[in-house]
């Protein structure tokens, strides 16, 4: 393992060059947490809630184009950058920000408390079972 992996590993810069140390390629998705949790709060702080939602849902319906442009016309091999994963994390935000009128709703309630919703964790966990390839897809093209 060299300093410099470890360097980009603590430094919260592992998705951006994911090297060849084999410990640490688990990293890149702490890295794209520590970003999340160092830039958003700044970068909200500064919006209102309405510009806040219209960002995140940009963010949303950009994210997945960039990721489609990164795999068809960068190259094969997957990146783990935040510019390409960051819906994931934009879809969490947009759900905490509308988290009160999506609990009012009689649809969510029925989800929330219905015996089905207990089973779905079940349903991923054989269904990761399947075809578990898919979980590390981007862990063995990197």
């Amino acid at each position: 393992m060299s300093s410099r992996s470890l360097l980009l590993s603590l430094s919260f810069l592992r998705n951006y060059n994911p090297g060849h140390a084999p410990i640490l390629p688990h990293l890149w998705s702490l890295s794209v947490g520590g970003q999340f949790y160092l830039a958003w709060p700044c970068l909200f702080s500064y919006l209102s809630r309405r510009n806040a939602a219209r960002l995140l849902t940009a963010i949303v319906i950009v994210v997945p184009l960039i990721r489609v442009f990164a795999l068809f016309w960068v190259g094969d091999q997957w990146v783990w950058h935040t510019e390409q994963v960051a819906d994931g994390l934009a879809w969490g935000c947009l759900l905490a920000l509308h988290q009160q009128k999506l609990r009012a709703t009689r649809t969510y309630q029925w989800i929330v408390k219905s015996r089905i919703f207990l089973f779905l964790p079940v349903v991923i966990i054989l269904a990761s079972y399947t075809y578990p390839q898919a979980l590390y897809e981007g862990m063995e093209r990197q």
